[in-house]
């Protein structure tokens, strides 16, 4: 008998499912889930306000900077694992951006 007409087929399906978790995980950068989970909506008006790192494990991050007013230039790191990131810049703002995916679009 097969491992699926045998009497335990649900453990054969719940194999499966763990080995694409592991393998998942194991192909993730190490940090790939910092942040948590969840939606994230960051809206930073005051250049004081601004963090040098946002972070989202596994959701969706909205970082709206589109009212921000800066008085000097800034670096900042937004990171999300599995998701969606969306930053929203002024109009005037030059910006320096580098982007990566690691499955996904940029």
């Amino acid at each position: 008998m097969g491992a699926f007409d045998g009497p335990h087929p649900g453990l054969v399906v719940v194999g499966v499912f763990v080995t694409l978790a592991v393998l998942a995980t194991a192909a993730a950068p190490p940090d790939a889930f910092h942040g948590g989970i969840g939606e994230r909506n960051v809206r930073i008006t005051d250049q004081a306000d601004l963090a040098t790192r946002y972070d989202v494990g596994l959701g969706e991050l909205r970082l709206d900077l589109s009212d921000l007013v800066m008085t000097e230039s800034a670096e900042i790191e937004a990171t999300v694992g599995a998701g969606e990131l969306t930053i929203t810049l002024p109009e005037d703002l030059v910006v320096d951006i580098s982007a990566s995916a690691g499955a996904g679009q940029v």
